[in-house]
């Protein structure tokens, strides 16, 4: 059982550089982008068709439309494919406050973005994002500003790490534990 939401992959290659695409490198019906973030474009998209083809992704990067989403005001305004989301753009609530800008695949957000508190025009996380869940590297905020979490991210939510340090005792542990610096 593959779980569809979770099959695709970031990579960081530098500062700069984030490549998207899935685990599988055989997977077809499937894109593989490769982006900047300092230039805020894609730097090549690639779709791998059903029969296995790799097909080079045309379209129009530097041309930004305004897109409805859900018909409740929403709207997407930066590039698209098919009539979605595609590039780098801008993203409004319904009440036409900045939410969200950053590459978007298909109405998600992906590759590195930053999300908003529309209400208060604050940032809520800048970071990077893979099918529409924080992912890699980022920083939330809280809506008065204050960093709450820097660091990595995986499935919308900070990893976080323990570390045990064993004390350097003979009287509590075998000689073999001073030794050990952390488990």
């Amino acid at each position: 059982y593959e779980n569809e939401r979770y099959s695709r992959v970031l990579t960081l290659v530098d500062e700069d550089t984030i490549v998207y695409g899935s685990h599988d490198p055989n997977k077809k019906d499937e894109y593989f982008i490769v982006a900047s973030k300092s230039q805020r474009r894609f730097l090549s998209v690639l779709y791998v068709d059903e029969d296995g083809n790799v097909v080079p992704v045309e379209f129009d990067q530097d041309r930004v439309e305004t897109l409805d989403i859900g018909g409740l005001g929403e709207r997407w305004e930066g590039p698209t494919l098919n009539e979605e989301p595609f590039g780098w753009g801008k993203q409004y609530d319904e009440d036409g406050e900045l939410k969200y800008e950053g590459f978007s695949l298909f109405g998600e957000y992906a590759l590195y973005g930053t999300l908003y508190y529309s209400d208060i025009h604050s940032i809520s996380y800048e970071g990077t994002w893979c099918d529409g869940l924080r992912c890699g590297r980022g920083e939330s905020y809280g809506r008065n500003g204050s960093l709450l979490c820097k660091g990595e991210w995986a499935g919308g939510h900070p990893i976080s790490t323990s570390r045990l340090t064993v004390p350097d005792s003979t009287d509590l542990l075998p000689p073999i534990a001073s030794f050990i610096v952390s488990l």
